[in-house]
């Protein structure tokens, strides 16, 4: 501003603050790059990382290394712990792994459970082995959930799903080392959350079922599962909720069906005694007279019965015997109601073909009864064609047969 005779009177400005703004977008700018999760760069801020690196490595001439991990069986502590748990599991995962690298690296997570960590300037070709080895030991340490170890917590939600199962059921169903589950059955019932009996059927058996304390702590992690699970489907129409619910039942059967384990059990194993037991069971509610199988026989030489496992409980059944002139006879199909349409019993049936052709058949054959409708279907995919009768079988027919 200036006077009438040409002096300056002050100096005027005008100014806005914008550090709101700018730290808005200093935020929009992380949100884009790192995960809001762990704080970990994403994908979009790996793959701008990536590059640059190359590009060092390049010009320095020391080698570099990339690290894919995941965490084993992360969707069962989902399913059984609640997503709170996991993204507990997430966060210390991805702390761990930074603490285990310099910090002139990068470690990043993908996607879910996927994570990669960048090695730049490595001073020898043994050192991503060395570094591989120091996460290995500092992930194995023990993960907390609601103040148990992770396993110990994973341990009491199947024993509160299952009832009182026994400790080789568990072993079974869990995959589990028997030492090790032993030690996680001690630290459960240490903490008076379980209480250990002989089963009443095999003395040489032990029961696990739950104390008051225990039910309490395996309601709180359901409830605590339930919470999130609503939160998740709120913003949902009741119709989309029920889609979502259809899909993730298709997803999950699928999962499973994918991990079944096929085997053999042996004469004392109770899988394939309760397998055989829900056959007889379901032909006796579907056929029209019911079912008699008659007295117990022993296998005839040279027969193989195949129990199909998931998590340790039989989900489907099936048979296979000789009948001389190269000619094999699949005997006892069954698959799980709930199993059902998740291709499992086609596995079944081209597992037992495929004894059969091990044994020296060329052919084998089969019948049925007209109820079974699902199994004559499955029997015409599989390229079986219908036959004259060939037994003296009672319940039988339908009667088929399939070149090898």
């Amino acid at each position: 501003d200036r006077r009438a005779d040409g002096s300056v009177a002050g100096i005027y400005t005008l100014s806005n603050d914008v550090t709101v703004l700018k730290n808005a977008e200093q935020q929009m700018r992380k949100l884009a790059r790192y995960d809001s999760l762990t704080g970990l760069p994403n994908r979009l801020h790996f793959e701008e990382k990536l590059p640059e690196a190359l590009a060092r490595c390049a010009r320095s001439g020391r080698p570099m290394a990339l690290m894919f991990l995941d965490v084993d069986k992360f969707k069962a502590i989902n399913d059984t712990l609640g997503h709170s748990a996991g993204d507990d599991v997430l966060k210390e995962f991805a702390h761990r792994l930074q603490a285990c690298v310099r910090k002139t690296d990068t470690v990043a997570r993908l996607a879910g459970d996927e994570f990669v960590v960048i090695l730049e300037g490595l001073n020898a070709p043994d050192e991503p082995q060395f570094i591989a080895r120091k996460i290995i030991a500092t992930i194995g340490a023990e993960f907390q959930v609601l103040g148990r170890p992770l396993n110990v917590s994973r341990l009491l939600f199947e024993i509160g799903q299952s009832g009182a199962p026994t400790v080789r059921e568990l072993r079974e169903r869990l995959s589990l080392d028997s030492g090790y589950l032993s030690r996680l059955i001690a630290v459960l019932d240490r903490d008076g959350l379980i209480a250990l009996a002989p089963d009443a059927h095999d003395r040489r058996r032990r029961v696990v079922t739950l104390t008051e304390s225990g039910r309490r702590a395996v309601k709180e992690l359901d409830d605590r599962s339930e919470i999130l699970a609503s939160r998740l489907v709120a913003p949902l129409t009741p119709r989309q909720q029920e889609r979502l619910a259809e899909a993730l039942a298709t997803a999950d059967l699928l999962v499973r069906a994918a991990t079944v384990e096929l085997r053999e059990p042996t004469a004392d194993e109770p899988a394939g005694r309760e397998a055989l037991a829900a056959y007889y069971a379901e032909l006796n509610d579907r056929f029209p007279t019911g079912f008699d199988p008659g007295a117990p026989t022993p296998p005839e030489p040279g027969s193989h019965y195949v129990v199909a496992l998931s998590e340790g409980r039989p989900v489907a059944y099936g048979g296979i015997r000789p009948l001389g002139a190269g000619t094999a006879e699949v005997k006892r199909m069954w698959v799980h109601p709930g199993w059902r349409g998740a291709g499992l019993g086609s596995r079944m049936l081209r597992h037992l073909e495929q004894l059969a052709r091990d044994n020296g058949s060329t052919r084998v054959v089969l019948d049925t009864n007209g109820t079974l409708t699902e199994a004559i279907a499955l029997y015409g995919r599989a390229g079986y064609r219908e036959i004259e009768r060939y037994n003296d079988n009672p319940y039988a027919e339908h009667f088929f047969e399939k070149s090898l």
